[in-house]
């Protein structure tokens, strides 16, 4: 399955207490969002969820740490999500030549219909 995507938009701020790092114009369509990772992860994922619910945005793919033991994952991935995509291998970022130290997952907020 493929989404269309933009990087983030203007309309979907962090939250609150977050600090903003980018932004583009745009939005009411596919947004990916790469969040801190954190003990803000849950706000991420409420918000993401939320923009959706009001419109703002029809789909939301978010780039997270696979962490299936976290109260964050069993309160508003599992029961929330669209789908989840759990990525085969470490991540690499940037020109790195280490793999990231956890595995990652796309969590996939959409709009009904």
């Amino acid at each position: 399955m493929s989404y269309g995507l933009s990087l983030a938009t203007s309309r979907i701020q962090p939250p609150s207490g977050a600090r903003k790092r980018s932004s583009s114009p745009g939005g009411g369509g596919a947004v990916f969002v790469n969040p801190p990772y954190g003990r803000n992860t849950a706000r991420w994922l409420q918000k993401a969820r939320g923009e959706v619910r009001l419109g703002r945005a029809k789909l939301v793919i978010m780039l997270l740490p696979a962490r299936t033991d976290t109260a964050w994952f069993h309160d508003e991935v599992l029961p929330f999500a669209h789908d989840v995509r759990f990525i085969r291998k470490r991540l690499k970022f940037g020109g790195s030549k280490i793999n990231a130290p956890f595995p990652s997952m796309l969590v996939i907020y959409k709009a009904d219909g």
